[in-house]
């Protein structure tokens, strides 16, 4: 099955509400960007939207991950790239962020417009099964 490698380079967080007195206020939107290079082709000037659930925890539950916009337009594991994408903005914001470091027991976090620019890369299968976009 072919490839693709995935350079993260950059998060921008529209905005977070984390921990606040109405946890069905608690949200998160925000952006990643990205190069795709695969069979000798680079894609570059990616991105996605990276959404939390409304009422879901963010410590907890995964984020949700739109269909990447930009130049590339054919198949992609929807799962492996989705699980990428996860990992990146969870190590720029979160328990483990080298952005933004949150704990578990974190009270009352709005943010709004931080970018965290660092690279992570990863490597995905692409594919034309129905778990693809």
């Amino acid at each position: 099955m072919a490839k693709a490698r995935i350079t993260f380079h950059r998060c921008i967080q529209d905005s977070q509400d984390l921990g606040t007195d109405k946890v069905r206020d608690d949200h998160m939107i925000s952006m990643v960007f990205f190069t795709l290079e695969m069979d000798d082709k680079k894609f570059e000037e990616m991105y996605v939207d990276v959404k939390q659930p409304f009422g879901t925890d963010f410590k907890k539950y995964p984020v949700e991950v739109s269909p990447p916009v930009g130049s590339y337009n054919g198949p992609i594991n929807h799962d492996q790239f989705s699980d990428a994408v996860e990992k990146y903005y969870r190590s720029c914001i979160g328990s483990k962020g080298s952005g933004f470091r949150i704990s578990s027991d974190a009270k009352n976090i709005i943010m709004r417009g931080n970018i965290v620019n660092t690279t992570m890369v990863s490597e995905i299968e692409i594919s034309d099964q129905s778990n693809a976009w």
